[in-house]
């Protein structure tokens, strides 16, 4: 504390004022703390998991342990990845159908669009990326046959880059959107008689992830231009990504 002067009759209260300043400045600083370590406690709970991973890994590695061993290990995570898995869908969903279904018509057309665009790119450069790996790289060329006899070399003269770009178009409008949550459309090749390749649109697993943001995008749009009757449709939305989001 500073020095005050022993003669003056408020030392004393002016130093318990100073005291008084000083303990809610403490008090305010561990709060803050606090609060930032409660922030970034996932932040760093998961770079510790990823570090203590790999040095784990590193050191498991030259025991040469058994499939079965491994198999425990890999479980966790396993389960963790379907748990994200799990979530994702029903997070972007009820993201984009709350977010849009909450904004005034004019501004929710204009997210929309810059939602539709920004995936639609992000679509169209991984495709393009996988088309020019597929020409100048061209993974897995060379393969053995059952018979064990010498390689043959597939040719990709007839696999048009045209189909990849048909199917991205394709999934942006599904037929069925329950489909869309484990199916999408995808061109496969067989061989028909002699060298031919017979071209088949089909329907294979996996999630159609950019179909069901179109139709989200869609579904929020409208529902910001209907009247006050939709409003409960919007509110069970903003409800469910509450609880999502935890």
């Amino acid at each position: 504390f500073p020095s005050f002067p022993s003669s003056s009759p408020l030392s004393a209260e002016m130093i318990s004022m100073y005291g008084a300043n000083i303990q809610p400045t403490q008090e305010s600083d561990l709060t803050s703390k606090r609060v930032l370590l409660k922030k970034t406690l996932l932040l760093i709970l998961t770079i510790s998991a990823v570090l203590a991973g790999i040095l784990l890994g590193l050191t498991l590695r030259p025991l040469h342990l058994s499939p079965t061993t491994l198999q425990l290990i890999r479980f966790p995570g396993e389960i963790f990845m379907q748990v994200l898995r799990m979530m994702v869908l029903l997070l972007v969903a009820t993201s984009i159908i709350s977010s849009l279904g909450a904004m005034q018509s004019g501004n929710a057309n204009m997210l929309g669009l810059i939602t539709i665009a920004y995936y639609a790119t992000t679509a169209l450069l991984a495709t393009v990326v996988g088309i020019a790996c597929v020409t100048l790289i061209r993974p897995g060329a060379w393969v053995a046959n059952s018979a064990g006899q010498n390689r043959i070399e597939l040719s990709t003269a007839q696999f048009e880059p045209i189909d990849t770009f048909l199917d991205l178009l394709r999934n942006m409008f599904p037929d069925n959107i329950f489909k869309a949550t484990f199916q999408r459309v995808s061109t496969e090749y067989h061989r028909g008689n002699g060298t031919s390749i017979v071209k088949e649109v089909v329907d294979g697993p996996g999630t159609n992830i950019l179909g069901i943001i179109v139709f989200c995008t869609f579904f929020g749009l409208v529902a910001s231009r209907k009247s006050i009757n939709v409003r409960i449709v919007v509110d069970f939305f903003v409800g469910l990504n509450g609880i999502i989001m935890g």
